[in-house]
């Protein structure tokens, strides 16, 4: 890892440990965590172009969120480029639910600079048909993003071989 990636990752350590799953301001960071956090600095060190699909956007999230047995969501906040600067597994949830809300999103995409934002979760039965839940987020997070001034470009759903892209089916 180079000495500017070492600086980014320490520089994000407070960031990816706030209010984790599970975890207090004052609760100990643990290795596992950490561990997680200089994968995704480690994944995002090689994403060198722009992210132009949602392929894109599955291929890193499998890597951020290899875990399928659970649902993940993972935030990729964007740059004027649409490079990720900053990607995070946000939520992790039961085999068939994850929660998510509007504004710790949009306190990560802000803090981060985020110019725009991207939403991935996994549906771990491997059914790519959207719920009603998917649906409600993703208009919430649209409509959040609007007034914050950071769009959501898309919400990408990913199974293992698959994966579904709201913008591309219209319903964004």
């Amino acid at each position: 890892m180079s000495n500017t990636a070492e600086k980014k990752l320490v520089q994000q350590l407070p960031l990816q440990f706030r209010n984790g799953a599970g975890e207090t301001p004052q609760e100990p960071v643990t290795l596992f965590r950490i561990r997680e956090t200089v994968v995704r600095y480690r994944t995002l060190a090689k994403v060198k172009e722009p992210i132009k699909t949602a392929e894109d956007i599955a291929a890193l999230f499998r890597k951020l969120a290899p875990n399928n047995v659970q649902e993940h969501v993972c935030l990729f906040c964007l740059d004027g480029s649409h490079a990720v600067v900053n990607c995070s597994r946000v939520f992790t949830g039961t085999a068939n639910t994850a929660t998510l809300h509007p504004r710790e999103i949009f306190q990560i995409a802000h803090i981060t600079g985020a110019v725009a934002i991207i939403i991935a979760h996994n549906h771990p039965s491997g059914n790519l048909i959207e719920s009603s839940q998917d649906r409600a987020i993703t208009r919430r997070l649209k409509e959040a993003g609007e007034i914050m001034g950071i769009p959501l470009l898309d919400h990408v759903i990913v199974s293992d071989h698959s994966f579904q892209s709201a913008a591309a089916k219209g319903w964004l």
